[in-house]
């Protein structure tokens, strides 16, 4: 199997340090390039939390502060990044994105906003791993 192409999915979770190490030493090591994308969904989609959600505003910050976190890890690596801010249900976005760029592998996280593993029936990570149509490696 090839593997050019790594998507890197990040939630702008503690536990996403983490991924971007992983999925950019990964990227660096079979000599992919890598996207990350961060998504945000709207508070309806926001299941399981309070009704108040941050500003879009404040959350596509996050997003940015992730993509310097991501430069410097990649750079470190030698890794050529894009980085993408997608809106929307995050399972669903992440598998488009995948599928529409031709991704070869997803890396996505295991560790919710909760702090507690989403890879379980109905989590954003059990979705990925239930739903995409190319290999997914799961962080814990």
């Amino acid at each position: 199997m090839k593997c050019s192409r790594i998507l890197i999915a990040v939630a702008g979770t503690a536990h996403s340090h983490e991924i971007l190490k992983t999925g950019l030493s990964t990227a660096a090591v079979l000599g992919a390039d890598a996207n990350i994308i961060y998504v945000i969904e709207p508070p309806s989609l926001l299941s399981g939390q309070s009704t108040w959600a941050p500003p879009r505003r404040i959350l596509k910050e996050v997003g940015k502060e992730l993509f310097k976190k991501a430069r410097d890890i990649a750079e470190e690596n030698g890794v050529s990044i894009k980085t993408t801010i997608a809106e929307g249900n995050a399972a669903e976005e992440i598998i488009s994105f995948a599928k529409k760029k031709d991704m070869d592998l997803i890396v996505i996280g295991a560790v919710g906003e909760s702090g507690s593993s989403i890879v379980r029936m109905g989590g954003v990570a059990g979705k990925i791993v239930r739903n995409a149509s190319r290999p997914v490696l799961v962080v814990h």
